[in-house]
């Protein structure tokens, strides 16, 4: 990551190390591993809790904050609540706290695992980092020939705590662990159906404005922001809207393009923002390029991937990371407005098993 800076912390037997890419309050005073006000806990923290603001306000009556981070703010807010701080964050992350005297560590991962958390835990270890890789060099394994078994024969991946490679597992998302006496437990903290309410669904103009909110929130950064642009209504969607609600008109965005007639082209759409966007910058990944690129693509992800769009995505990051330091990008709406069509066949079966054969046809 980053990086603008690294830190180390050791205690004994016990070290957190930290890679840092600075987003919120750059200035020293954000560095990490970070200390509590009393010096009792430490912190590794990678992800933005982005009402983090609004947490502060409600926790600096009995805190004092001395930097303009949110990872000061997690700090504070453990100590205030212990676990259930996480109900608070509305954010993405994965990080890890160690408690200097009673020598225990608290880790936890956001509610739907947008940050990865990998660990290996044997009789005397516990390893965790935000990617593989860095687990590696430190353990002996091998391939997983179950988990590839589902990659290969339905094309699942992430649906369990494993991973392609043996003894190396994730903290699911939603969840948290603790580590006292070298004995690891995990628990469940957020589960989406346990959260499903049987509401009135929200108006057009109801969810455009969470819509706004959502991003309002997400602009909170002192480094330079952008947009994955690739003219699907998504991402289609946060640009029009930080143009018109926010009047952001220096937006940068990166889109990937390819050849005219081509099936996954989706230039013309891209091109309807040409007339309110001056910054627009795109990049067109083919073969030769994924040749080129193959060995460093595969560093990157460690684990194998479905099909060619994470190439795409790594092509655009790399041309966005040349200007930008944050993207928003249009993930996650397909899943909460129905995009899918498999999710007709789940509305068929429902109306079929009400017997609603009139509407079924």
């Amino acid at each position: 990551r980053g990086p603008d800076d690294e830190g180390v912390f050791i205690d004994k037997n016990i070290g957190l190390g930290f890679v840092r890419l600075s987003i919120l309050d750059l200035s020293s005073a954000g560095y990490q591993p970070m200390h509590s006000h009393n010096d009792r806990y430490v912190i590794v923290y990678n992800g933005e809790v982005y009402n983090y603001i609004e947490i502060r306000d409600e926790l600096s009556v009995e805190y004092n904050f001395k930097t303009g981070t949110d990872t000061e703010v997690i700090l504070a807010a453990y100590e205030k609540w212990g676990s259930k701080c996480l109900d608070k964050f509305n954010g993405m992350f994965a990080f890890v706290i160690y408690d200097k005297i009673s020598k225990e560590f608290f880790g936890a991962r956001d509610r739907f695992g947008i940050k990865p958390f990998y660990y290996f835990k044997d009789q005397n270890n516990l390893i965790f980092s935000s990617e593989i890789k860095s687990i590696l060099p430190l353990i002996k394994t091998e391939a997983n020939n179950p988990v590839i078994c589902d990659f290969l024969m339905y094309n699942r991946t992430d649906h369990t705590t494993e991973t392609f490679f043996k003894n190396i597992l994730k903290i699911p998302h939603g969840s948290y662990f603790t580590l006292k006496n070298n004995e690891l437990k995990v628990k469940k903290w957020y589960t989406l159906s346990e959260k499903l309410t049987k509401t009135k669904a929200l108006t057009p103009i109801e969810y455009r404005e969470l819509f706004k909110e959502s991003l309002k929130l997400r602009l909170r950064a002192d480094v330079p922001i952008g947009v994955t642009l690739s003219g699907g209504i998504d991402s289609s969607s946060i640009v029009s809207s930080l143009v018109k609600d926010f009047g952001i008109n220096d937006l940068n965005t990166f889109s990937a393009i390819f050849k005219k007639n081509d099936s996954i082209d989706e230039s013309k759409f891209i091109d309807e923002f040409k007339s309110m966007l001056s910054n627009m910058h795109y990049i067109s990944p083919d073969e030769k390029s994924f040749m080129k690129d193959m060995k460093q693509f595969i560093k990157a992800h460690t684990e194998p991937v479905p099909d060619a769009s994470p190439y795409i995505q790594f092509k655009v990051m790399e041309l966005a990371s040349k200007n930008v330091t944050v993207t928003l990008d249009g993930q996650g709406a397909d899943e909460q407005l129905g995009g899918y069509h498999n999710f007709f066949s789940i509305y068929y079966l429902e109306l079929l098993s009400k017997l609603k054969f009139l509407k079924l046809a």
